[in-house]
């Protein structure tokens, strides 16, 4: 009798023999359980746990494998002080390892032996009648059935499913494909006699053949998988890539006109789907200067789309006073289109993005009609009104390449996927890693808040990646993310834990929705506020989170050119937050706080310091040096908290920081490593590398990160946990260049 990991297996007996007494006693128990773990490559059956329960059928002839999983014993089944005997050696046999073999006819028991503990299992040897099945191999597609016909012995017949993640079996023998993959399904009779039929389930793709210009890019989505398909490394390969190409992720581009075909390796699985590439009438070069961009559709059959996308753009590109020189060409044909300068200049006067709106006829979802935007001459086209921000993300127009994503600096210094460096491999792993769970996360993130799950800028993470990738399956993501993150600021004061200031001006410049450029200043308000009235800077109470949160935001509400208001208190309290005059004031008062040794101490931890709060308040410093004033004190303040951390809070043994500095202080706990939040400490060391081309912290870095990466791998699939070690990767992977 089996109960799944973890819960537990109410009011057990268990059968004791006592030799001595020539009796036996059963008792009642609780046990907690775990996974059972394979001990043999033949099959398990429990050990009995009730007074003389069946418990193992075998064939005359076959073998069997005990399993301890539920006994008494279980916790010593590999002890060699665990014994096992049978009581009719005549009907069957058992070795050390409680291998039992068929010898004749009959029943018996197998008696197990611990120290004082005893347990037995009844065993049925019998010939048995063979059975057999038909069909003995099948290939089913996806929510299709077939029927499993026995033949032979008939009686007590049970079906089981080796991997019911790729098909389900019924209790009359229906078989159901659920998932791409390959298995067994068995079929057993009650004389322990049993046949088997091999079921292969193959991949179904959407859409299930590639359409697609030259040019321009289709995406492959790949249908239910099963287990031995989700487990392993996922692999595209182009037949012919003179024809069209695959990127990792699988995004098709086409190249020159004709058919193809793309490969698709996930796990053990193995699919092929038809790719045909189509010309592009008028379709012309992308002129110097020029960005190129597709037209991507996300839902919907070919026709006429809508779409309202922001354009973020690098320094310099295009001045305030050029704004009617865009012009967006699609199939080599200018298009009409609505513009608009959306907040923020850059430190030339340049604008920082565009809302660029039009509607025109485009492809199915999940392919693109390629283009381009230049920026030299004034448009010919007519102008178009603007429309509603969107409610759903029909289609956008993103650019096509992501060296061009990550020259805008929207999310801070950055390089493309392409960029990363082979060596150390944990760099790319790390990217793996996002590849694998970021989808799987999403689903868990949308009601994060109501759970109270502190998220660290997830929004940003994702906007990051697609900005390394230009796949604009990222940006969906990414866009519906910030559509959620910006309703539920709009609804809600969030605490600083819950705060996306930074994801949320990133989201504002890619989707020209100034409903979030007024989340954002809301936000500011409120933890700006905070810190003025209840954690000030000068405060050595432990709230250094609250502190670079704040920082944050009012440096994401200045890029943006976002309007923090007032607090709304009567007067003589109420307060109109001119961030630029506050900004500078926080320096000093942080400077009298930190001691000489670099800590930041906190009353709240008996005068030591959150590690990872730290990180994030050295985080906020990194960015007021780069893109509010380049103070020699914030260079002073985090030189001074690096080396502090680094060589009082690291344990190498371990691969992390502390969790607290001091042990058992407040809600520190006990001095346990912490590795699983290195990530939110990383990035000051490799910016202030960058700064400053010491060495010394780029090592420092590298090995933090490394820290990280077990950890990562055990916690990604929580979201918190997630944050925690995707949080500005994206930027360590360009400082540490």
């Amino acid at each position: 009798m089996f109960a799944a990991p973890g819960r537990k297996l109410a009011s057990r007996c268990t059968f004791a023999v006592l030799l001595a007494a020539g009796v036996s006693a059963c008792t009642e128990k609780t046990t907690e359980l775990v996974a059972p773990e394979i001990e043999s490559r033949a099959e398990f059956v429990p050990v009995t746990t009730g007074s003389l329960l069946s418990g193992l059928a075998i064939p005359v002839g076959a073998d069997r494998q005990l399993s301890l999983y539920g006994s008494k014993i279980y916790p010593w089944r590999r002890s060699t002080g665990t014994t096992y005997s049978s009581r009719n050696t005549n009907i069957a046999s058992v070795n050390s390892k409680g291998l039992v073999h068929g010898i004749a006819n009959g029943k018996t028991y197998v008696i197990v032996r611990y120290s004082t503990l005893v347990d037995s299992s009844l065993v049925t040897v019998g010939t048995g009648v063979s059975l057999s099945v038909s069909p003995a191999s099948a290939t089913v597609a996806i929510g299709n059935t077939v029927q499993l016909v026995v033949g032979g012995g008939s009686t007590g017949i049970t079906f089981t499913s080796n991997d019911t993640s790729v098909v389900t079996v019924s209790t009359a023998g229906v078989v159901t494909a659920k998932a791409a993959g390959s298995t067994t399904v068995r079929a057993r009779n009650s004389g322990g006699a049993d046949a088997t039929m091999q079921v292969s389930v193959p991949m179904v793709f959407s859409p299930a053949s590639v359409v697609v210009a030259v040019g321009s890019t289709a995406s492959i989505t790949l249908g239910a998988l099963g287990t031995q398909c989700r487990t392993g490394t996922r692999a595209y390969v182009a037949a012919n890539p003179s024809v069209a190409t695959v990127s990792s992720t699988g995004v098709v581009t086409g190249v020159t006109a004709g058919t193809t075909s793309v490969q698709i390796t996930a796990g053990g699985c193995l699919g092929t789907i038809p790719v045909s590439a189509t010309p592009v009438t008028n379709n012309q070069q992308v002129p110097a200067g020029a960005v190129a961009v597709n037209l991507h559709r996300f839902v919907g059959a070919a026709g006429a789309v809508t779409f309202s996308t922001g354009l973020p753009l690098p320094k310099g590109k295009l001045p305030s006073s050029q704004l009617t020189n865009v012009r967006v060409y699609l199939g080599g044909i200018e298009q009409p289109i609505f513009l608009k300068a959306l907040g923020g200049l850059n430190s030339d006067g340049s604008l920082r993005s565009i809302l660029i709106q039009g509607r025109l006829v485009a492809p199915a979802a999940g392919q693109s009609l390629a283009g381009y935007i230049t920026f030299d001459t004034p448009r010919a086209t007519t102008n178009l009104a603007q429309v509603a921000a969107p409610a759903t993300l029909e289609a956008a127009l993103l650019p096509s390449s992501a060296a061009y994503l990550v020259s805008t600096n929207a999310a801070g210094p950055m390089i493309t996927s392409a960029q990363i460096p082979v060596a150390p491999a944990m760099l790319r792993a790390h990217e793996a890693d996002f590849e694998t769970m970021a989808p799987t996360i999403f689903s868990k993130t949308s009601n994060s808040f109501a759970r109270g799950i502190a998220v660290y800028e997830h929004l940003l993470s994702h906007y990051q990646h697609f900005m390394e990738t230009a796949d604009p399956k990222w940006y969906e993501i990414a866009w519906k993310m910030g559509e959620t993150y910006r309703a539920y600021g709009e609804a809600n004061y969030a605490p600083e834990w819950h705060l996306t200031t930074e994801g949320l001006a990133v989201h504002y410049w890619f989707s020209g929705d100034e409903r979030s450029r007024a989340v954002v200043g809301k936000m500011t308000r409120w933890i700006v506020g905070g810190t003025e009235y209840i954690y000030r800077w000068d405060k050595a109470d432990g709230g250094y989170r609250f502190r670079g949160r704040s920082m944050l935001a009012a440096l994401d509400c200045l890029k943006i050119d976002c309007d923090p208001g007032t607090d709304g208190y009567t007067a003589p309290y109420n307060k109109t937050y001119d961030l630029k005059t506050i900004l500078p004031t926080t320096l000093p008062k942080l400077q009298s706080v930190q001691d000489q040794s670099g800590l930041f101490p906190g009353s709240d931890y008996a005068g030591g310091q959150k590690n990872y709060m730290i990180g994030i308040m050295t985080i906020a410093l990194t960015r007021y040096y780069d893109e509010f004033q380049p103070d020699a004190r914030v260079m002073n303040l985090i030189k001074a908290s690096l080396d502090y951390t680094w060589n009082t809070q690291w344990v190498t043994a371990n691969k992390g920081f502390y969790y607290c500095s001091i042990n058992n202080a407040g809600d520190c706990g006990s001095l346990k490593p912490q590795p699983g939040l290195n990530n939110l400490i990383l990035p000051a060391y490799a910016w202030y590398y960058s700064k400053t081309k010491d060495a010394k912290y780029l090592t420092i870095a590298d090995q933090i990160f490394e820290g990280a990466r077990p950890t990562r791998v055990d916690w990604l699939g929580f979201p918190q946990q997630f944050d925690q070690a995707m949080y500005r990767v994206a930027n360590y992977y360009a400082w540490r260049q």
